[in-house]
């Protein structure tokens, strides 16, 4: 066996003698106590030493040969550990040969609020939960003209007959006389813009444009590798292309308006999606990406893969509901390690390899996402607006966790909710 770490899971210190392997609470696992020469012999697990290797090397960090094959047995159980390939003319021990579990992991430890573990899973550590909303931030959004209007009329011709299927859904959801043709065409003179060409991202464009959104605008830098593959976004044939071209691509494809000559719908943008490749930056997004759509008073939503956890929202309106300052301000108040965290993992110095990224959970956000989109595009407020989905493999049970705006965040929400509540802060 070559054990190696699983480099889908980041690694971050929780403390001086707490090391964390992985970010969301369905796959995070703890380990303590964990010195700093173990921390530093846990960097030589990368598949590329067989056990006979690491026990002549353990020396180095003041280790013992019988502490590898525990530490080792220790993280296979918390399902940490690959076997990775053998390197050329590696010495170490051959791939059938499994190291002796000896002892249990006495500090690898699941919190009793992460739900009862698949037989095979790791012990999650659970992050701290959002604190309940404060009453009304969306509606008094929805109230101050902050969702776009349904459209009084239609405004693209007669509605091709790959939207009818829609057509007929919208006529049940939206029940008064012709407003599903008048949603269906002012959908046609909107624009969105998708930042992230990967699984989710490409694939929510693709289902935007399907759906009769007439201006879809993706935004990726760098070229398609197989991996972001997908069957509702970019395809095999994409392969070395540039991202937003292949995206592109899928959007046009997906299309059901017949090419206008005018090219795309100008004008304002009426949402932007952003579903970064690197799912880090949905799970837990930097404030000062979504700074200048803030400004603008431009609505935005997130969504990703991270590790085996899928993520919609929040949908943010511009100082009508918590953003993502928000959001940080309050993991930071309930867990003060979370900064020195983040910052761990958002420098990936230990990150190596492909990102997790499951072709079937990514289809699925990416179809939650267009969905929640298309809703706040037709003149309605989704259920993730100031709110986040997760859902994580294998089980994909979701939970819906509502987001307070936060006093110490400068987007503005917390004072507009106190002034819908009569509240005010001392």
């Amino acid at each position: 066996m070559h054990p190696m770490i699983k480099p889908a899971l980041r690694r971050s210190w929780r403390g001086r003698h707490t090391m964390q392997m992985g970010v969301t609470r369905a796959h995070a696992v703890s380990i303590h106590p964990v010195d700093s020469a173990t921390g530093l012999f846990l960097r030589r697990l990368d598949g590329t030493r067989g056990l006979d290797a690491l026990r002549r090397e353990a020396h180095r960090f003041g280790l013992s040969p019988r502490s590898v094959d525990t530490l080792v047995a220790r993280l296979t159980r918390a399902g940490l550990i690959d076997d990775g390939p053998p390197p050329p003319n590696d010495t170490g021990t051959p791939r059938d040969d499994h190291p002796a579990s000896t002892g249990r992991p006495r500090h690898i430890h699941r919190s009793p609020d992460a739900g009862p573990p698949a037989a095979h899973a790791a012990p999650a550590v659970v992050l701290p939960r959002d604190r309940p909303p404060s009453s009304g931030s969306p509606a008094s959004a929805s109230r101050a003209g902050r969702v776009p209007p349904p459209g009084a009329r239609r405004r693209g011709g007669v509605i091709p007959a790959r939207l009818r299927a829609d057509q007929a859904s919208l006529s049940v959801v939206h029940p008064e006389p012709g407003a599903a043709e008048a949603r269906l065409g002012a959908r046609r003179g909107l624009r969105v813009v998708v930042r992230g060409a990967g699984r989710v991202g490409a694939s929510v464009a693709a289902l935007l444009s399907a759906a009769g959104v007439g201006g879809v605008e993706v935004v990726d830098g760098g070229c398609v590798e197989p991996w972001d593959v997908a069957p509702g976004g970019v395809g095999a044939g994409d392969v070395g292309r540039r991202r937003g071209d292949a995206a592109l691509g899928a959007v046009r494809r997906a299309g059901p308006w017949p090419a206008a000559r005018g090219g795309r719908p100008g004008g304002a943008v009426s949402l932007v999606v952003l579903a970064p490749r690197d799912g880090l930056a949905a799970y837990a997004p930097d404030p000062e990406v979504a700074r200048r759509y803030r400004e603008a008073g431009i609505p935005y939503v997130y969504a990703g893969v991270l590790e085996g956890t899928g993520v919609v929202g929040p949908l943010v309106l511009p100082g009508g509901s918590a953003c993502a300052g928000c959001l940080a301000a309050a993991r930071t108040e309930a867990e003060p390690e979370w900064p020195r965290m983040l910052a761990q993992w958002r420098t990936g110095g230990d990150r190596e390899g492909v990102a997790a990224c499951d072709v079937a959970l990514a289809t699925m956000v990416a179809g939650l996402t267009a969905a929640h989109a298309l809703t706040f595009l037709d003149g309605r407020l989704p259920v993730c607006t100031g709110a986040r989905l997760e859902f994580a493999l294998p089980g994909l049970a979701w939970e819906l966790t509502k987001l307070d705006p936060h006093p110490r965040c400068g987007c503005g929400a917390a004072a507009a909710a106190d002034r819908d509540t009569g509240v005010a802060h001392v």
